[in-house]
């Protein structure tokens, strides 16, 4: 048996969920922020236990991949997860939404941009509308057929 050095129901909370003014749900963790020197500015929580990061390290893994010569052919992705209860004990959905490089400036002239360089700050700016209409439905709706892929995950 693995001694767990800071119960989890002891970790202080870090983040809340909120909808619609009431708190949703309530997640408990470590947080540690860095600067660019790697010095301590933010420290929350054990910092020293074991660490099961799943799907927050995507972003260092893509770079990595990216740096190792992956070639995405230009093409936007947008991923997202929900870890919620699911219809039929489903316990994980993953899915990806892709918009093909040649569909790119059609993705910018709808979105009334003037480069693809300005489609990432522009995503960052409205994710939030976006994931609510759905990602999908969002890319259709500016008349642009997506790719698209999805997993779900259950118990046993």
């Amino acid at each position: 048996m693995i001694e767990q050095r800071f119960p989890l129901y002891d970790a202080p909370v870090v983040a809340h969920v909120v909808r619609s003014g009431f708190v949703e749900s309530v997640h408990h963790g470590s947080v540690v922020a860095l600067d660019a020197n790697g010095s301590t500015l933010l420290a929350v929580g054990d910092l020293t236990g074991p660490i099961f990061p799943r799907s927050s390290s995507k972003p260092i893994q893509a770079l990595a991949m990216l740096r190792a010569g992956l070639d995405l052919d230009g093409e936007l992705l947008i991923e997202g997860q929900d870890l919620r209860s699911g219809p039929f004990g489903a316990t994980e959905y993953e899915y990806a939404v892709t918009v093909p490089t040649a569909q790119l400036p059609k993705l910018v002239a709808a979105l009334g941009l003037e480069t693809d360089d300005e489609v990432i700050a522009y995503l960052l700016a409205n994710g939030e509308s976006i994931v609510k209409q759905g990602e999908r439905t969002w890319v259709e709706g500016l008349g642009i057929t997506p790719g698209f892929w999805s997993r779900i995950e259950f118990d046993d």
